[in-house]
């Protein structure tokens, strides 16, 4: 796999969350919110489709997750409303875990282009429902 290149980006950690409803079935999806660094609105993508400002370009480098996972799914983003088909379990995303990897490929955010990071429960959510958060590197240029 060739390497990154971090030519005249600047390098960012989103934080995405999952919001799962009470007992929520395995084929349903939620649409994640996005805060792209602290102290920014977050941006609920259910709603409204997280965007960069016109001229602002993004690659998605990794996500991943910093404990355990409170309800484990399988993530994937949809980038102008077409999904990318990453199928990312997140038990396996954990940043915790030895020899994990980055996204099996760069995903490219273009200027102007709509994202919504949504992910799918692999089993029943409890009665009391979950939240998961995870954090993407970005190199935004």
């Amino acid at each position: 796999m060739p390497a990154v290149q971090n030519t005249n980006s600047m390098a960012e950690t989103w934080l995405v969350t999952f919001t799962f409803a009470a007992s929520q079935a395995v084929s349903t999806a939620s649409y994640g919110s996005v805060q792209r660094y602290a102290g920014s609105v977050t941006i609920s993508t259910s709603t409204t489709p997280f965007y960069l400002p016109s001229g602002q370009s993004a690659r998605l480098i990794d996500l991943y997750i910093n404990t355990t996972a409170t309800q484990d799914a399988v993530v994937d983003f949809e980038i102008n409303e077409l999904p990318q088909r990453l199928n990312l379990l997140l038990s396996v995303r954990n940043a915790t875990i030895a020899g994990r990897k980055l996204l099996p490929r760069v995903i490219s955010l273009p200027s102007g282009a709509t994202l919504r990071p949504l992910a799918y429960p692999t089993s029943t959510v409890s009665t009391s429902g979950a939240t998961q958060t995870c954090f993407v590197d970005a190199l935004v240029g």
